[in-house]
């Protein structure tokens, strides 16, 4: 996720306080330690969004999937009910 979009993210959370996110991290099967790789991408992107963007970690949900196509590092969606 480039910093552009983690800003838009951030803005579009500011908008809507009561809206949650859901962060998927993806590593391709064939990457050394598939699933480790997959939580870490997901990981430091919650990390920027919270310590870089203030967004609480409490309105995230974090998974990780190794994924046999090629995907987008990480995922992000609004979850829930708006």
């Amino acid at each position: 996720a480039s910093g552009k979009r983690l800003a838009q993210v951030a803005e579009t959370m500011g908008y809507y306080p009561m809206a949650n996110i859901r962060l998927i991290g993806y590593a391709y099967s064939g990457e050394a330690n598939a699933e480790a790789v997959a939580e870490t991408r997901v990981n430091k992107i919650a990390s920027i969004l919270s310590e870089k963007y203030s967004i609480d970690q409490s309105r995230m949900e974090l998974s990780s999937k190794v994924s046999e196509a090629t995907k987008p590092m990480v995922e992000i969606k609004l979850a829930g009910n708006q």
